[in-house]
C-alpha cells in the first residue's frame, strides 16, 4: 500500500528491492496490521498508513533509506507525520543509507518522467 509521501524509488527498485522487501517484511510479517488510510490515488489504491502495533511501517522505510518524502503529496499527510517523514528522510540522507549512497538521487517521479521522454525519442 502507498502512503501518500512515502514513495519507493522507481529507478533504484531493482538494485534495492531484495534489501527493501526484506526490512519491510521484518516490520510486519507474521503481524496483524492496521491501516489508516483517507483517500483513492488515481489508480484506485487506497493511500495510508501500515500499522504493525505501534510502528509506522511508512516512517520506517523512510528512516531505513528505502523510500523517498514526496513534498508534493504532504497535503494529504496529517501535520505530525510530515514532521516525523521530514526528520526522517533527513536522517537517512545523512547516514547515507540506500537510496541517498547515490551520489544524484533522483526522485521516483522525475525518473518516470525522465524515462517517459526516453522512450518518445527511443
Amino acid at each position: 500500500m502507498p502512503a501518500a509521501c512515502c514513495l519507493l524509488p522507481a529507478a533504484a527498485a531493482f538494485k534495492y528491492r531484495f534489501r527493501r522487501r526484506t526490512a519491510r517484511a521484518a516490520l510486519v510479517s507474521d503481524k496483524v496490521v492496521v491501516v489508516v488510510w483517507s483517500k483513492i490515488d488515481r489508480y484506485k489504491r487506497p493511500l495510508g498508513t501500515v500499522l504493525p502495533s505501534s510502528e509506522n511501517v511508512n516512517l520506517e522505510q523512510m528512516r531505513g533509506g528505502f523510500a523517498w518524502y514526496a513534498k508534493r503529496y504532504a497535503a494529504d499527510v496529517p501535520v505530525i507525520e510530515r514532521l516525523q517523514y521530514e526528520a526522517a528522510e533527513g536522517e537517512a540522507r545523512e547516514a547515507k543509507h540506500v537510496l541517498w549512497q547515490q551520489q544524484q538521487a533522483m526522485p521516483p517521479l522525475e525518473w518516470l518522467h525522465w524515462r517517459e521522454s526516453v522512450r518518445l525519442f527511443a
